[in-house]
């Protein structure tokens, strides 16, 4: 391709590829119903903003994420999907572009194209930027804040206060940003300290680096010391990444294959950014996804004992960016020896030729491994609570009792369903029997006193009961609760580890 013809093509490519990540994003936006984390913002934000900033303190994530769910929900009063995850797809869709923008400094416009096809394909971006939490903004700032950092449209001091006010966001949102603004720091200092306005920002990150430290202090241990299970490996972290959430959505072949495939281009892209000597940014990119990796899986969790649950591999989202873009370089140091290869075969029509098909075959594996990817997570919901919760209100409390076993399920019922008229949920077990709490507006976390909760006896006024448990560990109270009723017809059915069902005819005390 010509400079000309490429120049042509880079003008307009960003926003073909913001377009169609976006339209892919919001494809199926409302599909799956919240799940419990995202439930969790949703009745923080019911609370009000002086209990979403308090929360920090006793919460392993930083306020600023749900401060944004509750301003772009309406201050948490609407009652749609969309309202909570707009904000995520909209992040995840702008970050698709910046990574183009970046990987187009040290690839040409095929392989930057090919390097951000793999993040608007990847199932797990598309998982995380349809889901209310905070990992696709966090991914856009450290795209962001990598390209104010290579950027020459923006000259100092402006470029570093937008970088300060970027990493400042970044670090509120995500404890995990920490990643990416230590490697920052370091290149800005390395590189940049000379430049007017960079040792302000490098200040005021660092202050902002002192506001969340006691929070995190507090509430990464806990998180931490609830562990259970086998460790994080730094193998199914790739694969999480690239293919989806192994914990969630088990093993694909696509897993391997997207991975395998970014770490063969990945790693050939640091070999090729590491030979430009004349351009010390070139580094930025490998380090600020080789250094995090290697500090936590070969120091932080082998010699400290920190590990992660599976569904953990998410707090490396943020590195993503940086990988994709040093695979750009990658690609396309693969491009040239292809190039030179078809040369020396058959002339230089012979070398085009031989790197358009290249590319064409990766672009069709990629699509192909993304693709199983991305019908599993269609094909599976995340929220068997919220499906759950929408069975009962699509099927009509009808003057029945609902009445909850799981506080996933309270949750979702809270969302979904909130006009029923008798809820009991929470079941606690003491010594003179079980009892409920009698509202459904029960928070995750107590920050105000709940009812006084009241006896099985209760429920026992109402004939007429939903009653959802989860299988296996509520199977007693549950048969307890349906004793001697007769289940209606179709309102019955099983979600994931959960099981609901209306009864009627119930014995009246």
């Amino acid at each position: 391709m010509t400079p000309a013809r490429a120049d042509h093509w880079g003008r307009w490519l960003p926003w073909v590829l913001f377009a169609g990540a976006l339209a892919l994003r919001l494809y199926r936006l409302p599909a799956n119903p919240l799940w419990l984390d995202e439930l969790y913002g949703v009745q923080l934000g019911r609370l009000g903003l002086g209990a979403v900033l308090a929360n920090s303190l006793a919460d392993p994530h930083p306020p600023l994420n749900y401060v944004l769910l509750w301003l772009g929900s309406g201050l948490a009063a609407a009652r749609s999907e969309w309202a909570y995850r707009w904000i995520a797809a909209l992040a995840g869709a702008a970050t698709v572009p910046l990574v183009y923008s970046l990987a187009r400094r040290w690839a040409g416009v095929g392989a930057a194209a090919l390097a951000a096809l793999m993040l608007l394909l990847s199932p797990a971006h598309l998982y995380y930027s349809q889901e209310a939490r905070a990992y696709a903004s966090a991914m856009v700032l450290a795209a962001l804040s990598a390209w104010l950092l290579l950027t020459d449209r923006l000259r100092p001091p402006a470029r570093w206060r937008w970088w300060a006010a970027v990493t400042a966001a970044g670090l509120l949102l995500d404890y995990a940003y920490l990643m990416v603004a230590g490697v920052q720091a370091v290149f800005a200092l390395a590189l940049a300290r000379r430049q007017p306005g960079a040792w302000r920002a490098l200040v005021v990150v660092a202050l902002v680096v002192a506001v969340i430290a006691p929070w995190a202090a507090v509430t990464l241990p806990v998180s931490a010391r609830a562990f259970v299970g086998e460790p994080l490996r730094l193998w199914s972290t790739a694969q999480a990444l690239t293919g989806g959430d192994l914990a969630r959505y088990g093993p694909l072949w696509a897993h391997a294959w997207l991975a395998g495939g970014l770490a063969l281009v990945g790693g050939l892209g640091v070999w090729q950014l590491a030979r430009r000597a004349a351009d010390p940014w070139a580094l930025y990119a490998p380090a600020q996804w080789l250094l995090p990796l290697g500090a936590f899986f070969l120091v932080v969790s082998p010699l400290f004992g920190v590990n992660l649950h599976a569904y953990d591999a998410r707090q490396f989202l943020v590195l993503l960016p940086a990988a994709l873009v040093t695979a750009a370089a990658g690609l396309e140091q693969s491009a040239a020896w292809l190039r030179q290869a078809g040369a020396w075969l058959g002339g230089l029509r012979a070398a085009e030729w031989l790197a358009a098909a290249a590319g064409l075959a990766l672009l069709t594996g990629l699509a192909a491994a993304s693709a199983a990817g991305l019908l599993r997570y269609w094909e599976q919901s995340k929220s068997p609570e919220g499906e759950v919760a929408r069975f009962v209100r699509d099927h009509g409390p009808a003057g029945a009792a609902v009445v909850s076993l799981h506080y996933s399920v309270d949750a979702a019922l809270s969302f979904y369903a909130p006009d029923a008229p008798a809820y009991f949920t929470k079941p606690q077990r003491t010594d003179r029997g079980v009892f409920f709490a009698d509202t459904l507006s029960v928070q995750l976390r107590d920050w105000r006193d709940l009812p006084r909760p009241h006896p099985l006896a209760e429920i026992s006024a109402y004939p007429r009961r939903w009653v959802a448990w989860e299988q296996g560990s509520s199977d007693e109270l549950a048969a307890q609760l349906t004793a001697g009723c007769a289940p209606v017809p179709g309102a019955a059915a099983a979600f994931g580890p959960f099981q609901v069902m209306l009864v009627d005819g119930c014995p009246v005390r």
